[in-house]
């Protein structure tokens, strides 16, 4: 169709037109995804119109020419302008953008439009746009000029927004070895405090031993006078030396003498102490009903039992202890798993 001594094509890739004295024909821009037949130009009045199946576009002011690709003229981040756009790193998660497409000739047709990080065009207010609570990373902004139906080609504008300082890997490196120290520190202080603990009890431990030796010698002693005496003297020597035998086995024997106790005490004893002393899961299971047993065989069953106990604890790589006394009849059985 000829108009305005230009001739008008409508195809299935847009429109073209070709210029009075021009030798060749320029897509009308905005038109080359719409596909137009035979009869979609029309001429109003003086405006000439193009119908696609979507769309109808007036052709009387859309030159041949293309529009300018809009210019990023200024960028503003951390308080300072920017005229220059490369390695764009922003400190704070906020940015002004000033565009411009240099047409100052009926500027007031054409429109901004933007698309951030692909997330769909926008339309702008104005030649610029202000963006505020960015998250840190990465962004790409394109920018584009739109004038009834017709775009631009695209400007890009790239530039990251820092993490904070707490964030970053540095710091959480940090934190890391800031853990890692107080949990040391800690281990450390609790080892202490226990061993500090253990170190009083052996104190304790070797003070009631010196005391229970100077008993032990001085019933010693008094057993020896008593015995260069009369038979009552004697029997009075005799019964010193037992109690001095008494004091004496627990400091011979250590921790497997049984001393004064009953039996069954001293285990539960045992298997509290143990239970202190380590993370084993411990089973101890007595029983021997109300028989009393002969004192010296208690005291050799106990003498048995602790070493079976100590010896797992220290040496064994077991995860479970379990121990049973039993009578069986007339006999005594002793088993440690």
């Amino acid at each position: 169709m000829e108009f305005n001594d230009n001739l008008y094509l409508a195809t299935n890739n847009g429109v073209h037109i070709l210029e009075r004295g021009a030798d060749h024909t320029k897509l009308v821009p905005g038109t080359k995804a719409h596909s137009f037949t035979i009869g979609s130009l029309k001429v109003l009045g003086d405006k000439l119109y193009a119908a696609s199946s979507d769309f109808i576009f007036e052709l009387t002011t859309a030159p041949s020419v293309d529009l300018y690709a809009p210019k990023v003229t200024s960028v503003t981040l951390d308080g300072k302008t920017y005229l220059e756009f490369t390695e764009l790193v922003s400190q704070h998660p906020a940015i002004e953008i000033t565009i411009s497409d240099y047409n100052f000739v009926d500027q007031h047709v054409n429109s901004f439009e933007a698309n951030i990080n692909d997330t769909g065009w926008q339309k702008l207010l104005a030649a610029g746009m202000q963006l505020s609570n960015l998250k840190p990373g990465g962004y790409d902004i394109l920018f584009r000029v739109e004038n009834k139906g017709r775009y631009s080609n695209v400007t890009s504008l790239t530039f990251n927004v820092a993490a904070p300082w707490y964030s970053t890997p540095l710091a959480i490196s940090v934190y890391a070895a800031l853990v890692f120290i107080l949990v040391i520190a800690i281990s450390v202080y609790i080892y202490i405090w226990v061993q500090s603990f253990h170190k009083v009890f052996r104190n304790n431990q070797r003070q009631y031993q010196k005391e229970d030796l100077s008993d032990a010698v001085l019933k010693v002693a008094e057993a020896k006078k008593l015995c260069s005496g009369d038979d009552i003297t004697i029997s009075e020597g005799v019964d010193k030396l037992d109690q001095a035998l008494l004091i004496l086995e627990p400091l011979a024997r250590g921790h497997a003498a049984l001393g004064k106790e009953k039996l069954s005490v001293a285990i539960s004893m045992l298997q509290a102490h143990c239970s202190y002393m380590s993370d084993m899961d411990l089973d101890f299971n007595i029983s021997i009903g109300e028989t009393q047993l002969k004192k010296q065989l208690e005291k050799d069953i106990y003498s048995v039992t602790y070493h079976c106990v100590d010896n797992s604890l220290k040496h064994s790589k077991a995860t479970q202890l379990s121990l049973s006394i039993s009578k069986q009849q007339e006999s005594n059985s002793c088993h440690d798993f």
